[in-house]
């Protein structure tokens, strides 16, 4: 969570240092989406890295220091006043890899370092503290871009990923109880086990129809919302008076998502199905507001409330991909969902602008909150996923 601080600042910091010029635009979007291909692309790659290792803490390190050196790469060119799209891209697709091997390597490292009882409580107190941060970085970085150079918030970034590192070389090595899976397929206690192979994670993963489904569903939602998101600021200004309408949706999801983390926190699912379905579905509230022509109370207090709803369902969906995939496939099937849930986002953000210049923003946002209702709720049809269950196994067939 130390980097979180400095990694929720990091991206605004970057797009006021390449905003200057004429293409300062095309240049920002270029340097984020090179950062978004490498870390989807690296993830079965890290996830499979991760499967073969013995020790967990040495991959967590090892992925911090290499963002801390990706981000200290970023902030010299920033700093030296170099604004070439090419080096600034580079320094910044090095640390997106090393960040998919962060996020591989927590998904199967809290499950070993806790009883299996703690797991929603744990989720739920990381979701606490990203929700917090997710609030307070932004406005930091807002205030400090008009004071220091935006290479200095970059380097600061680099500094938590060092200080990460640091705190995550103290964490004791985890015991699996004899189920590390090594390179040859073997066990601790010598018994044969599947080969560590990204074709075997993928097997893993296809054995799981409800995973099949919970990565479909969260494919077509976050696609629907992100680009219901990036319309935000236009359907503000064309139809609330003002960008500054966007500012108050924008807070009241943000403070909706701090309910929503505490809520998990205090409460227990066992329902994990019915928990996701209803915290996606959840989430399109404030789309529907917006599409339906409701005012900017509404569209605050219903965006709020859907971002309330959501942290419990939020926290299920994490926690249940532990509970109900072994430790040795984790990271690798961690790294499948990941990058089929997040696949069709960029082309989401075309269809989506191209759609507002055709019929408006609008009705934009109430196709995108139909779409994001019924990607929630369609992974109900299939009763493998409403009997999802954290407290009991789900029957599979082998991988």
């Amino acid at each position: 969570m130390i980097s979180v601080l400095g990694s929720t600042v990091a991206p605004l910091a970057l797009a006021a240092a390449l905003s200057g010029g004429r293409h300062g635009g095309t240049h920002t979007a270029l340097v984020l989406a090179t950062e978004y291909v490498l870390y989807l692309a690296a993830m079965p790659i890290m996830g499979l890295r991760v499967d073969r290792s013995t020790n967990l803490r040495a991959v967590l390190v090892t992925s911090q220091l290499g963002a801390a050196a990706g981000q200290i790469a970023e902030a010299a060119l920033l700093l030296a006043g170099v604004r070439s799209v090419v080096p600034i891209a580079v320094a910044a697709g090095a640390g997106a890899i090393a960040a998919s091997l962060s996020t591989v390597t927590g998904m199967r490292l809290v499950p070993q370092l806790l009883d299996r009882t703690l797991l929603q409580q744990a989720n739920a107190t990381l979701r606490v503290v990203q929700m917090s941060l997710a609030v307070f970085g932004p406005a930091v970085a807002g205030i400090l871009i008009g004071i220091v150079n935006p290479g200095w918030l970059i380097a600061w970034d680099a500094c938590t990923f060092l200080l990460a590192a640091l705190v995550f070389a103290r964490l004791p090595i985890p015991s699996d109880g004899g189920d590390t899976v090594v390179y040859s397929g073997k066990g601790r206690a010598g018994e044969t086990l599947p080969p560590v192979t990204l074709a075997e994670g993928l097997r893993a993963f296809a054995a799981r129809r409800w995973l099949i489904a919970l990565s479909l569903s969260e494919a077509v939602g976050q696609a629907a919302f992100q680009a219901g998101f990036i319309l935000g600021p236009l359907f503000a200004a064309r139809t609330l008076g003002g960008a500054g309408g966007w500012g108050l949706i924008n807070a009241g999801l943000a403070a909706g998502s701090a309910v929503g983390a505490v809520a998990a926190l205090l409460a227990r699912v066992d329902r994990a199905g019915w928990a996701i379905s209803g915290g996606q579905a959840a989430m399109a509230m404030g789309f529907l507001a917006m599409g339906t022509g409701c005012p900017l109370p509404v569209i605050v207090a219903a965006t709020a409330l859907g971002g309330a709803l959501a942290g419990p369902g939020g926290v299920a969906r994490r926690s249940v991909v532990q509970v109900h995939v072994p430790h040795q496939q984790l990271g690798r099937v961690a790294g499948h969902i990941e990058t089929i849930s997040s696949v069709p986002i960029p082309l989401a953000y075309l269809a989506a602008g191209r759609a507002a210049d055709t019929i408006g923003a609008r009705p934009v946002m109430a196709v995108c909150a139909a779409v994001m209702l019924a990607a929630g709720t369609a992974p109900l049809l299939l009763r493998e996923f409403r009997h999802l269950r954290l407290e009991q196994p789900v029957a599979v067939e082998s991988a």
